[in-house]
């Protein structure tokens, strides 16, 4: 059974560029992946990782459609952040989030995950405003917020 929230599809596309990338065979079982979500209704995109099941972290990205409000700093809750902010989806809802994001595996384990991710965002372009990712991985706030959540134990799986 195909996951519901995956593109079936063997490339991707910059929607900031219009350049084509292939992509491997991948599907939301995959583990240590480098990720792209694009918004259906935009088509702005967020590139991320995630070491444990792709679905595990899409469900931890869906858990931010209850925030009342967005931290400034981080990526964590960008996707949830979009669809309400910029898409006037209040109550957001998890159902919502799955009907407005597609998911595409872009690369499987990278040796290492920053750096992947970094030149992701850097071929599609997705750092605002282009895109909707907030900083590059490993950047002063993307460090200084899982410096701070990891000392308040909340570091969430990535």
């Amino acid at each position: 059974m195909a996951c519901p929230l995956m593109a079936n599809s063997s490339t991707i596309k910059s929607t900031a560029t219009g350049h084509s990338f292939r992509t491997p065979n991948a599907d939301c079982k995959s583990r240590r992946t480098i990720y792209v979500a694009t918004c259906r209704l935009c088509k702005l995109q967020y590139t991320g990782q995630s070491v444990v099941k792709l679905a595990q972290r899409i469900s931890n990205h869906r858990s931010h459609v209850y925030d009342e409000s967005f931290p400034d700093e981080g990526d964590e809750a960008t996707l949830a952040e979009h669809l309400s902010i910029h898409h006037g989806m209040n109550p957001l809802t998890s159902e919502a989030f799955n009907a407005n994001y597609c998911f595409t595996v872009v690369e499987l384990g990278p040796r290492n995950m920053n750096e992947a991710e970094r030149r992701w965002t850097d071929k599609l372009i997705t750092l605002r405003p282009f895109g909707l990712n907030k900083d590059k991985p490993g950047g002063v706030a993307d460090s200084i917020s899982s410096l701070c959540r990891r000392s308040l134990g909340l570091l969430s799986q990535r």
